[in-house]
């Protein structure tokens, strides 16, 4: 399984390089709302829409259920095979916390960019999200991400995140002032 993952994911890193470079490439479809164009595959669409809605109640432990029960998570500090099972609530419990304790008021999809892979099994999807705080009112923090996602049945599941910035570093720059811990 982790070989298969492992290819999965640098097709899916290849891949992802060459949309960047080709913007105009006809794989790729781009959208500034997960609901409102249907040119986004409708299970990517829908995982999309429910993370979304999760994050933006301050809900992560509600996106628990839309990763697979091994993805790859990718971001400035290394990466490393997830697994997603209870033992990874109390982390994302704590990560909740941390969010609530920041204000963070509103997570939204500001734009998608998807790209599928072969016969329509894998995604890349590129994801700029634009968050709000308590603190700074109004002003959005974007925020981009790389999701590798598969198909499964009655739907789609994240098997890879790429995290595209030093997040906390951009929370601090936004907030003007250091974390809380």
């Amino acid at each position: 399984m982790r070989t298969t993952l492992t290819k999965m994911v640098i097709v899916a890193l290849v891949g992802s390089a060459a949309f960047i470079g080709c913007r105009t490439a006809t794989s790729a479809t781009t959208t500034t709302s997960t609901e409102a164009t249907p040119t986004i595959d409708p299970a990517v669409s829908a995982l999309l829409t429910e993370y979304e809605r999760s994050l933006d109640d301050t809900n992560v432990v509600g996106t628990l259920p839309l990763y697979q029960s091994r993805w790859l998570l990718a971001t400035p500090h290394g990466s490393t095979i997830e697994a997603n099972d209870a033992s990874r609530v109390p982390t994302v419990e704590k990560e909740q916390a941390w969010y609530r304790r920041l204000g963070m008021s509103s997570v939204r999809i500001l734009g998608v960019q998807q790209t599928q892979m072969g016969d329509g099994h894998h995604w890349v999807v590129h994801v700029r999200w634009g968050v709000t705080f308590e603190r700074t009112g109004p002003r959005v923090l974007e925020l981009p991400f790389t999701y590798v996602i598969e198909r499964v049945p009655g739907g789609a599941r994240f098997v890879g995140v790429i995290v595209e910035a030093n997040v906390p570093k951009e929370f601090e720059r936004h907030l003007g002032a250091p974390l809380p811990t």
